[in-house]
């Protein structure tokens, strides 16, 4: 469900497709201007974002659209069934793996699309 633009953070939060079971679990106070998060749990690796990496090409050229990086993290990573590819800022991609040892696997490579290297981070809250 997209959260509506006049909505609050706490409706924003509660709402949002990328929301872990950690913060599923967690309690959300709210007073004012204040945002309170109690209780909650670790993020365990069945959560979205703990099987997520961020990654971009270091290019000197032509940037690749999504439907590129797409058919090329599926054709290069045939092990990692189910890879799904979203666009974020500044050229960006996140990679939503099966599990988290195909996303450590992948990140011990070196990934290469039209001799433009891939840089891949573990996704955070502050990527992109």
């Amino acid at each position: 469900m997209v959260p509506k633009f006049n909505s609050s953070f706490k409706e924003a939060c509660s709402n949002n497709r990328w929301r872990t079971d950690a913060s599923k679990k967690a309690l959300l106070h709210t007073s004012h201007d204040n945002i309170r998060i109690v209780e909650g749990s670790t993020a365990g690796e069945k959560d979205l974002l703990s099987r997520c990496l961020v990654g971009k090409f270091q290019a000197t050229q032509e940037l690749p659209t999504l439907n590129d990086v797409r058919r090329w993290a599926c054709n290069t990573w045939k092990n990692a069934l189910g890879v799904n590819v979203f666009a974020m800022n500044d050229g960006q991609f996140l990679f939503e793996l099966p599990s988290k040892k195909i996303v450590e696997h992948v990140q011990s490579g070196e990934w290469i699309w039209k001799k433009m290297k891939l840089e891949l981070s573990w996704w955070k809250p502050t990527t992109g």
